[in-house]
């Protein structure tokens, strides 16, 4: 496709949610891309109605029960996949076809342009099963728009909709889904057909400061995110999420 990869997030029945498994291929295909100069740009989207619904809710509550090395591990996963994708040299468009949420929402904001359906949502969910938006969204939500605006969604969880991620310079275009892909892979076509360099290292220069900050920033909020899988109201968040009712959190009762 004239230079452009399109890569999909494919776990349709879980709404393409991250686990061990499709974390490993999409740091293996991540890691791939450096050798393959053919490819100008690509297109990352997710498979079914959904771009990605974040971290396998049964990945998080298997790590309450884990050692602490391999939550430990899991957790520099999180930081190493982020790195990864903000050093990927060709230009990446997130197609976010449908709801990007949590670590889906990182993914999405960790890309260089976004086309976003006029029907998806994005938001970090973190809070609502009492943990701390550790794998990124508290590096990426507050650069890509104010810090006011950014807390109102971290420390809330509430969804953005298209036409305020549009308002909010979040996002590049809002399109109809149908076409979504179409225009992603239009701009990524265009790009790819750019100088190469100059793209790329104009890329470099500016995900710069993000990685920097990535380096100095996550290991904080991984820190705090593992301390909360050591409290009870993660328990009682994932059991919530499930039953889907509203949370009777620990940390609220009267001590």
């Amino acid at each position: 496709m004239d230079r452009v990869l399109v890569a999909t997030l494919d776990r349709p029945a879980a709404r393409n949610a991250i686990d061990a498994v499709l974390r490993r291929e999409f740091r293996q295909l991540l890691a791939a891309l450096a050798n393959q100069r053919a490819i100008g740009a690509i297109v990352l989207t997710g498979a079914g109605d959904a771009f990605c619904a974040g971290g396998d809710v049964s990945m998080m509550k298997s790590f309450t029960a884990s050692d602490w090395r391999d939550r430990a591990r899991n957790l520099e996963h999180g930081l190493l996949t982020l790195r990864d994708l903000l050093s990927v040299q060709q230009p990446v468009i997130a197609a976010v076809n449908g709801p990007a949420t949590g670590l889906g929402a990182t993914i999405a904001m960790a890309c260089d342009m976004i086309v976003m359906a006029d029907t998806a949502t994005l938001a970090d969910t973190h809070v609502n099963v009492g943990i701390v938006a550790g794998d990124g969204g508290t590096l990426l939500w507050p650069a890509a728009m104010s810090t006011v605006q950014a807390k109102q969604y971290l420390l809330t969880g509430q969804k953005m909709t298209a036409s305020d991620a549009e308002r909010f310079g979040v996002v590049n275009e809002v399109v109809p889904v149908a076409d979504v892909v179409d225009r992603a892979v239009e701009i990524a076509q265009g790009l790819a057909a750019g100088p190469r360099f100059a793209i790329e290292w104009t890329k470099h220069a500016i995900n710069m400061r993000l990685i920097r900050d990535l380096y100095e920033q996550m290991p904080l909020s991984l820190a705090l995110e593992a301390a909360t899988f050591e409290q009870p109201d993660l328990a009682e968040g994932i059991r919530s999420f499930r039953e889907r009712r509203p949370a009777a959190w620990p940390s609220v009762a009267p001590e």
